[in-house]
This record gives C-alpha cells, structure tokens and sequence, in this order.
C-alpha cells in the first residue's frame, strides 16, 4: 500500500472538484475563480457557526452545512444538477405535483415550488437529510407546497436495511 494514499485521494478529489466546479455551465467565474471559491469554502466553514444561508435563483434559501454534500455544490455552482433542473424549471406548471424520491436535502423540490409554485412530495430516508429539507421548507416559507416523508418509497411492502452516514450516501442492502 501507499503510504501518501490520504495526500494522494485528497488531491486528486480536489481536483476533481475544482473541474467540475470550472466546467459547469452555470459558473461565470471560471478556473480560478473556481479555486478561489473552493478555498473559501473549505477555509470559511471550519471558524464559522452554522447554519449560514445562501440565496439562489429568486430568493431560494438553503443552509450551509458542510456535512452535505449537496450544500458545497449549491454554494459553488448553485444548481448543481443544472440541465435537469433547468428542465424542470422550464416545463413543470403551478398545477402539476412533483414526486422527489430520495429528496436529500430538497433542492429539487424547493426549487421547483418557490420558483413554479408546484406542489412537491418528497420522500427521504436519512433523518439528517430529513430534517434539513424541512429547515429548507420552513425557510422558504412553502409548508403548504412541500410535503415531507421520512420514509423509504419502494413498489414493494418488504422491510430492508438501510445504512445512512458520512461514507454510506445513503444505502439500501439488497
């Protein structure tokens, strides 16, 4: 084994962060602002007090919270998965309802009811996840859009395990 694994993991995740960061087709800051940007973050969230909110789109709130990974990606690109999302935005009416299976935190569904006043239902079986996405519809003020589960959706009734945690991205054992 290589001694440098650790050193040699965190540099080339880093890497690829700093990338993905600079080739994403919302960012307008380009390579270095990228760094710049991933620095800050990964500086700024060791001394300060959470939550601290950022507010994407039209006054979209999400918290801060460096133990999802979703809240890095929204403060450095905000839509993280942005040809999806963009999509949504642009065909989900006011009328319709959006199922979020395995919602994490809720951007989608956040997103998409502040923005196209949609109502959302969400399903998330990590209770930290749970709990931010509720922190993210009570912030934005849109209890009577988004429904929250703190649940597993499956097309069958059985009962499985499921592992949630830092290295898990929540699992389900087959």
């Amino acid at each position: 084994t290589n001694k440098y694994w650790f050193i040699t993991k965190l540099f080339y995740n880093s890497f690829r962060t700093l990338r993905f960061i600079s080739k994403h087709p919302s960012v307008k800051f380009g390579y270095y602002g990228a760094i710049i940007k991933y620095l800050r973050w990964h500086i700024v969230k060791r001394f300060l007090d959470y939550p601290k909110h950022i507010i994407i789109l039209k006054n979209v709130k999400f918290f801060l919270d460096s133990s999802f990974s979703q809240s890095s990606g929204l403060f450095y690109v905000g839509l993280v998965e942005y040809k999806n999302l963009s999509l949504l935005l642009a065909y989900l009416k006011e009328d319709e309802i959006f199922c979020d299976v395995g919602a994490n935190i809720g951007t989608y569904s956040v997103i998409l009811s502040k923005i196209n006043k949609c109502k959302s239902i969400c399903f998330e079986p990590d209770l930290n996840c749970y709990n931010q996405l509720n922190r993210h519809i009570d912030a934005n003020k849109l209890e009577s859009k988004v429904t929250a589960e703190n649940m597993i959706c499956s097309e069958n009734n059985i009962e499985k395990s499921f592992f949630s945690g830092k290295d898990t991205l929540g699992s389900i054992d087959l």
